[in-house]
């Protein structure tokens, strides 16, 4: 049986070859099975996770691109229709929950901005009032 010798100057990805091709495949694998499901999927119009009504698909016209408010409502419309998307959001709370280093009392005081995410362990400031309420009631 011959050993095949390596050039010392070939490129290291080349030596990795059958890893290389076996990642590109699962990457692609992934990325058709998002594109696939997001093909057949009905969109979402109301989100009971979220209690909010979800982006409509945005109307194209040259107008709205040229205007630059197009591709920022198909960036909403996206990130609302995404595949899977409450699976998602569901895993995200629960990693929130478990790596939040803040816990909230009664007569602790959060300021967040008008109109911006927050980060509270994945619930909404009305919810943490809610539980504060209630551990201070019972």
């Amino acid at each position: 049986m011959k050993h095949r010798q390596t050039d010392p100057n070939a490129l290291p990805l080349l030596r990795y070859s059958r890893v290389g091709v076996a990642l590109l495949a699962m990457l692609l694998a992934v990325t058709m099975f998002f594109f696939l499901f997001s093909l057949f999927d009905t969109d979402a119009t109301v989100s009971e996770q979220e209690n909010r009504k979800l982006a409509a698909k945005p109307a194209f016209s040259v107008s709205s691109l040229l205007a630059g408010e197009y591709i920022p409502k198909v960036e909403s419309y996206y990130s609302d229709t995404f595949p899977m998307r409450n699976f998602f959001l569901t895993v995200n709370q629960g990693i929130s929950k478990v790596t939040s280093r803040m816990s909230f009392r009664a007569d602790d005081v959060v300021v967040v901005q008008n109109n911006q995410p927050d980060d509270f362990g994945g619930q909404s400031l009305q919810d943490v009032t809610s539980t504060s309420d209630r551990e201070n009631e019972g």
